[in-house]
Parts: C-alpha cells; structure tokens; sequence
C-alpha cells in the first residue's frame, strides 16, 4: 500500500487498520513470550494432549459466557424468546455475532494449537497454555471492542487471527518438514 493510498483511507479504515496491526504484534508478542519465557516440565508425547486439553477450557469460557449473554437476553424478551433476530445492532445482536465468530475461531484454532501441543520441542510447550488464554483474552477483546464500536472489534479479531495463522504455519512445518 502506498503513502497515497494510506493517506486516502477513511477514518474507519485507518481504525481497523490500526487494530489489525495491534493484533499482529499481539501475536508476536505471545509467541515471545510463551513459546520462550512460559516454562513448563516436559511432557512425553503420549501426555501430550492430556496436558493441552484442561487448556481449552479457558476459551471455553468465553464461549460459555457469550452463550449466557445470548440467552438471557432472550429469555427476558418475550420477543428474542422466540427464536427472532434481535434487531440490527443492538446489544444482542453485537453478543450474537460475537458468539457466532467465537465459535468459528474456536473451530479454526483447535487443529493447529492441538497439532502443536503434540509436535512442539519440549522447551516450547509453554506456547500451549499461552495461545489458550491468548485467544480467550482476545475473544473478550473483541466482544468489548465490538460493543463499543463496530470498528473496535479489529484488534481482537487480529489478535485472534494471527496467533492462529502462526500456529498452522509452525505446525506445518513441525508435521512436515521437522
């Protein structure tokens, strides 16, 4: 991208492209920091997934709170109660979307962060719990971003995205090539 073309972006542009960026660096951030500083005892390969599953459980929690939010805002509209669409941006709305691409990235995330807690050196394995937690805090980031504004929810799809792609790319190249 030029510095033209930088320059003509609208403001909301300029929003997401900032919190894609955040994201990014986010990510690096937490592949430094757990994949080198988070130590954790090594773990024989069998025990490898008895290890990461317990992990899953903290972005399974962000599951579950978007699905009590979703459906106690239903169950207090005699409406919504019926199974309608809430209406268009409001605050369900924003809750169930959210939870709809929760549900995506949980389903994009699990191949490669469980792909990688069974290949990872063992002076590595800390990246395991560091991802979980990575991706259940950028998820709550971008529930809160996206209740704020519909352009503050970059940040926390990016900062879920990029530690995702990184994962496939590492695990990639620890299933394939060693």
């Amino acid at each position: 991208m030029t510095a033209d073309a930088i320059l003509t972006l609208t403001q909301k542009q300029r929003r997401v492209m900032t919190g894609v960026a955040g994201g990014f660096a986010y990510a690096v951030a937490v592949y430094a920091v757990g994949g080198w500083l988070v130590h954790v005892a090594p773990v024989p390969s069998a025990g490898r997934l008895a290890f990461a599953l317990p992990w899953l459980m903290a972005p399974g929690l962000v599951l579950f709170f978007l699905v009590t939010r979703v459906g106690n805002a239903r169950f207090v509209d005699n409406v919504l109660m019926d199974g309608v669409a809430p209406p268009v941006g409001s605050r369900v709305d924003v809750d169930r979307r959210c939870l709809q691409n929760t549900v995506e990235q949980f389903a994009f995330f699990a191949p490669a962060w469980l792909t990688l807690a069974m290949l990872l050196p063992d002076a590595r394995l800390g990246l395991v719990p560091a991802l979980a937690l990575s991706l259940a805090f950028a998820r709550l980031a971008f529930w809160w971003g996206y209740r704020r504004a519909p352009t503050g929810r970059a940040f926390g799809f990016a900062a879920t995205l990029w530690p995702t792609i990184l994962a496939y790319a590492w695990a990639l190249k620890l299933a394939f090539f060693g």
